[in-house]
């Protein structure tokens, strides 16, 4: 039956968007003719807000309009025009959603492609026969056969949603919401009978297509190939995009790193001492590759060579090819190639034996052996499980004991009587607290700490617990060489570089404060030749003993290794380990005991907590003053020469914060600093630095870009309806958090992952990638209601759900993790709670808070309910009023800013930075800085789709690095030999 038409004009005026909009919010739920009273005014409401439907309808009815039942009408097009939720946004690649000025866009499809090295050398063509939807040509899209209306889905009663039951184990049920599957989620549904009898009501049906896809020559592994329009269809909606991702299988021969290659080849002992000239490998295009080896060279296990211009083609830059590396393994002769020859005269052609070592031992014993596998090494290492008391007992005794590392310091330990008779027994006691393990260094970005007090829920949930032992000397004297021998839990870069310790003031400028503390450091001094420099890496703010793989293998051995220099890394106040104050496992001697309660003085750590006046000392002027009265009286006991920085030239490096104190010591202490390296250095302090997220959002994917704000909006506008907030946060798994600026603060999680990227997955995550495939992976989205939700929130999502609700556990609630606005959870001043040493110079010197972009028109990857009093509260919460000092109510910026800023330089003095770190808005490089020039006296160094001081690290292996950071290593090196040759010392 035909509706009578309503007067048009008085419809208009009554209902406007804001009028169905609260018609909508005060609808009687009780009212069983609500439902469809609504329908009624939305389809009055979208036929009379178009002029040309409007005029249709004026003349010929409900028909000639195409009013909601002929057409369609999804409802979450119903409410982005009457609440202005565009979910997909203008820019974003959503699928669901109206846009404004154009269709929605269906889908991206996304479809792995395996292609080998060669496919990526030589390119090819490759064909598909592919399935995909495209709009029903019987019906138009509509799904009904003409002149049928969709009815009201019985199964969901028009919601789109309905909720199952299932066992969720011992007699619970769990009920969630699923997308009704009788209507697909849309709420109306044909009968059978009026379906459309091709696509059977489903408006699309299946069409095979055969497409060609082409493979670059250099071409990367992940790389995209996009088929524009190549996509599902849906109707109202423009046709998703086919993007195949490329997967390049292992190749059995080749290394590919960027476009250079890398091959091993195996030589004889004959090639290896006599040379060799002949086709050494067959490339990846078939031909040979001949080799003639230098005459007079003796090649050796590991030696590398380069062949130029021989490597992977560069993508889109006609025949430019990067560069072919081939090391070589020698391969020892056979027992059976000795038989037959004079051994004697072979002996009397090669180098002579070696003799005994030296001196000789005065016992001597001839032992037997037999081959072995070094995959067997260590496996009766049956380390027992954590011994346990058995007995019934209480708190245990309180007995001192004399801390073996300093005979002069009795430490107080609380332990049960069982444990106590035990370790006398087994004469432990004098070295318990050397052994003792210490609690976990902490590894987790402190990044975290600038999102604000969610970021330290993060932060606390994200730390991992570590049985590293490290044992500590607390000198007596200024300097104190000795170095305590190494036990059964350190690791191997501890055993190579124990820990020595320098005595330093707690105040460098108030000498009525007497006290001191012992800053710890390590030396490498492999590569020192007499009259060399000094470089000492800054440890910035976390454990120094996580730049020991600097000092090794990383930036500290490149330099040193090339100017036979030695090399410090120098650990930062407050920034040590600490030994466990309360109950924990401590491994001794590979036995593990029950010691609660040892109280051992921290490494690097001057003060027993760390309350807000305990921290006072913590500034950027007492740790320079560290560094430099270090430099001025370091000594080192293996070489006899003046190692101070009054005689011998330093070069101080530091990465992130640290970089900025290497370009602040440079001009504070040009007398001490002969040079130095910033790398990400942080020279401009700001209070507000929502420009971090913009960084990601510039220079990362941007198909995983517009994902992120298209969810993010589509989030906020979701949180503006009250009634919406609770079920948007269940699909988060976060239901339970009461407040929407924590559940929005959460979601921030994933892009801190950016900045924990590195070029070696051994030293970074993949954590972003991840992230951006997930949210990227497309879907069909969900409904809230009546308002759909897009697919990259439901992606979103999952990633929050799975990776981050997880670590909430040990029985803590949802609130109780994730909440910010219980003061008393941040105020837990022991050393254990070390997120406050970073905390507290945010908030009192450096700043870096991140909220949304103040600017409502600038796109933002995070929720605008992020603001910067929400991340700057945690100060007020975390570091109440001592009595000796209080925090200012903003960090004093200009005390920063003032060495230098943007403008910092100085001769000598490089910055490195790479162009993708969430952190270049804050240095030299920044958008906002002045321009500069790269010269050999001011190096001005920025690495392509380089993040967080990419510079810094190394491999062992040093071949298998990526060309580009080969690069900038040998780029500083070059600059450092000048600057030391120019000097006047030796390189």
């Amino acid at each position: 039956m035909a509706r009578s038409r309503p007067n048009s004009s008085s419809w208009l005026r009554r209902f406007v968007a804001g009028d169905i909009k609260r018609a909508y919010r005060k609808k009687n739920p009780n009212d069983a003719n609500a439902h469809e009273r609504f329908q009624e005014m939305a389809e009055a409401y979208e036929v009379l807000i178009d002029p040309e439907s409007r005029e249709a309808y004026d003349l010929y009815g409900t028909d000639a309009a195409g009013g909601l039942d002929g057409m369609g009408l999804d409802p979450e097009d119903l409410f982005a025009q009457m609440f202005g939720m565009g979910f997909g946004g203008p820019k974003g690649p959503s699928a669901r959603g109206p846009r404004r000025g154009g269709k929605r866009k269906g889908e991206t499809s996304t479809i792995p492609y395996d292609v080998t090295l060669e496919d990526l050398y030589n390119g090819k063509s490759a064909h598909f026969n592919v399935e995909k939807g495209v709009i029903c040509g019987a019906c138009k899209g509509f799904g009904g056969r003409p002149n049928t209306k969709p009815k009201t889905c019985g199964k969901c009663d028009g919601k789109g949603i309905t909720t199952i039951q299932r066992s969720a184990g011992r007699g619970q049920v769990a009920v969630s919401q699923v997308i009704c599957p009788d209507c697909s989620g849309e709420g109306l549904r044909f009968k059978e009978k009026d379906r459309c009898k091709k696509c059977k009501g489903e408006k699309t049906v299946k069409e095979k297509k055969r497409l060609e896809i082409f493979v670059e020559k250099g071409m990367s592994d992940k790389q995209k190939i996009v088929l524009h329009g190549e996509g599902d269809q849906e109707p109202g909606a423009e046709a998703g995009d086919l993007v195949f991702v490329l997967k390049q299988t292992a190749h059995p021969n080749f290394e590919r790193s960027g476009s250079d290659l890398h091959t091993t080849v195996h030589i004889t002992l004959s090639e290896a001492l006599l040379g060799f000239s002949r086709i050494l490998i067959t490339h990846l295009d078939g031909r040979g590759i001949h080799v003639d080896s230098e005459p007079g060279r003796i090649v050796r296990s590991g030696d590398t060579i380069v062949v130029r211009g021989e490597g992977m083609p560069v993508h889109k830059r006609g025949d430019e090819k990067g560069n072919l590396f081939i090391s070589f393994e020698v391969d020892m002769p056979s027992g059976e190639w000795l038989k037959g020859l004079d051994v004697k005269s072979l002996e009397e052609l090669l180098p002579p034996k070696k003799p005994d070592v030296t001196p000789r031992p005065a016992i001597v014993d001839e032992v037997a052996y037999e081959k072995a596998d070094l995959a067997d090494f260590g496996e009766d290492d049956e380390d027992s499980e954590h011994w346990t008391d058995d007995e019934e007992e209480g708190e245990g005794d309180t007995v001192p004991i004399l801390y073996a590392c300093d005979p002069t310091l009795v430490v107080t330990c609380t332990a049960s009587r069982s444990t106590i008779r035990m370790l006398t027994a087994l004469s432990l006691l004098a070295v318990l607290v050397c052994t003792a393990a210490r609690a976990a260094p902490d590894r987790v970005a402190t990044h975290l700490i600038h999102f604000g007090p969610q970021g330290v829920n993060l932060w606390n949930l994200n730390r991992r617990v570590s049985d590293h032992v490290q044992p500590p000397s607390l000198a007596q004297s200024v300097f104190d060489n000795s170095t305590p021998g190494p036990h059964p839990a350190s690791t191997p870069l501890d055993r190579k570089y124990p820990a020595r310790f320098f005595r330093q003031p707690l105040d460098h400028f108030n000498p009525n404060i007497s006290h001191s503390f012992a800053q710890r450091y390590w030396v490498d001094d492999r590569f020192y030749r007499p009259g060399g420099p000094v470089f000492v890496l800054d440890g910035g703010e976390t454990s120094g003993a996580h730049r020991l793989p600097f000092l090794d293998h990383g930036i500290l051995a490149r330099l040193s290794n090339a100017t036979g220099g030695l090399s410090v890394v120098l650990e930062h106040r407050y920034y040590g380990e600490i030994v466990a104050q309360s109950n924990g496992i401590y491994k001794i001697n590979r036995l593990s005991w029950g010691l609660p309660r040892c109280s051992v003085p921290g490494e690097s750590i001057p003060v027993q907590n760390f309350t807000t006046d305990s921290l006072r000392w913590l500034t950027n002027e007492q740790a320079l003053e560290d560094s430099a009265r270090f430099m001025r009286e370091f000594s080192h006991p293996s070489i006899d020469r003046n190692l101070s920085a009054l005689a011998t030239p330093w070069i101080y490096y530091g990465g992130s914060y640290a970089g900025a104190r290497a370009a602040h010591m440079r001009v504070l202490y040009p007398d001490l600093v002969f040079g130095a390296i910033a790398s990400s250095a942080v020279t401009h302090a700001a209070i507000d630095y929502s420009d971090y997220f913009e960084v990601i959002r510039q220079t990362n994917d941007e198909t995983c870009v517009a994902h992120i704000q298209s969810a993010v909006e589509a989030i906020d506008k979701l949180l503006d309806i009250p009634l919406l907030s609770r079920p948007l946060k269940s699909l988060f798994g976060l239901q339970d958090l009461e407040h929407d600026d924590d559940f929005v603060a959460v979601l921030t999680e994933p892009l801190g992952t950016v900045q924990e990227t590195n070029w070696d997955p051994a030293e970074g995550t993949d954590d972003w990638e991840r992230f951006c495939e997930v949210i990227s992976s497309g879907g069909a989205g969900t409904t809230i209601g009546l308002v759909r939700v897009p697919a990259e929130v439901v992606n979103y999502a999952n990633w929050i759900r799975k990776e981050v609700v997880p670590r909430c556990s040990d029985g803590k609630t949802i609130e109780e993790c994730f909440g910010t606005w219980d003061d008393t959870k941040f105020q837990d001043t022991s050393q254990t709670s070390s997120w406050r040493a970073w905390t507290f110079q945010v908030c009192t010197q450096w700043g870096y808070f991140m909220p949304a972009p103040a600017d409502p028109e600038q796109p933002s990857l995070l929720s605008r309910r992020i603001t910067l009093d929400y991340t700057a509260k945690i100060c007020k919460q975390a570091f109440p009023r001592g009595r000796h000092f209080s925090i200012p109510n903003w960090p004093k910026v200009e005390d920063v800013n003032r060495l230098g800023d943007f403008g910092l330089k100085a001769d000598r003095l490089a910055f490195v930075d790479g162009s993708h770190d969430p952190w270049l808005a804050a240095t030299p490089h920044s958008w906002h800085a002045p321009q500069r020039k790269d010269s050999v006296v001011r190096p001005f160094k920025l690495i392509r789709t380089g993040v967080h001081h990419w510079d810094e690290n190394g491999l062992v292996e040093v071949w298998k690095e990526p060309g580009f950071i080969k690069r900038i290593h040998r780029e500083e090196v070059d600059f450092v030999i000048r600057w030391l040759r120019e000097g006047g010392f030796e390189a």
